[in-house]
């Protein structure tokens, strides 16, 4: 078949503005640390039941005699590079230490230990439980109305590790999986969006101000 330089010029335009290029470069970057990655994943929504898709899969896990330990990053890739996302943030919204280790999705295994990690100093300041100074309630697109990317992505990141961790469990439970499963889950949502954080100053005003990322 001919090579079409235009069609392949369009086709590269139409890929830069969709999110697949990140979600391949988010996958290469995890599959570089030593992770196992899926692409594209299906889980099982708890709610409706329904099939959805997960952007990326990546996991570590360990075997230790009949335990299974894993640790899974479900990811969601938004391109959105026109439109800079906010984040609504206040120091009044932070977790108390122990909150950060405890309230994290994971296997029922998973979840029985994180709460006797919980009150560990040194598993509190892990970089996985860290939450910054002033971590974000809220978050929106700038300069768009109608569907809130921001919001679907988050949820969507948000279902897919409670389904994960659910469906741990539930194997478990119905004796498909020879091995005990502690499984920790950690929805991400990676953007190319330019990222501000929105505080409310002690004046009233509010405070715009650019991060790399947050909580």
């Amino acid at each position: 078949m001919p090579s079409n330089p235009d069609l392949e010029t369009k086709l590269l335009s139409w890929l830069d503005t969709q999110g697949y290029p990140l979600e391949m470069r988010v996958a290469r970057a995890f599959q570089r640390t030593g992770f196992r990655v899926i692409q594209s994943d299906y889980y099982t929504d708890n709610e409706t039941g329904d099939s959805r898709e997960i952007d990326v899969l990546a996991s570590l896990q360990e075997r230790d005699n009949n335990l299974l330990i894993r640790v899974t990053i479900v990811a969601e890739c938004k391109s959105s590079k026109d439109k800079p996302w906010i984040l609504f943030s206040s120091k009044e919204c932070t977790l108390a230490k122990p909150a950060r280790v405890a309230q994290r999705a994971a296997s029922s295994l998973g979840r029985r230990v994180l709460l006797q990690l919980a009150q560990e100093e040194q598993v509190q300041t892990l970089p996985i439980f860290a939450v910054p100074e002033v971590p974000a309630y809220g978050l929106t697109q700038a300069f768009t109305s109608g569907h809130d990317v921001c919001y679907g992505a988050a949820t969507a990141v948000a279902d897919a590790a409670a389904a994960i961790a659910e469906e741990a469990s539930e194997q478990q439970h119905r004796g498909l999986r020879p091995l005990e499963v502690l499984e920790f889950v950690f929805p991400v949502v990676v953007t190319e969006a330019r990222l501000f954080s929105a505080t409310l100053e002690p004046d009233s005003s509010i405070a715009i101000n650019e991060i790399q990322s947050s909580v």
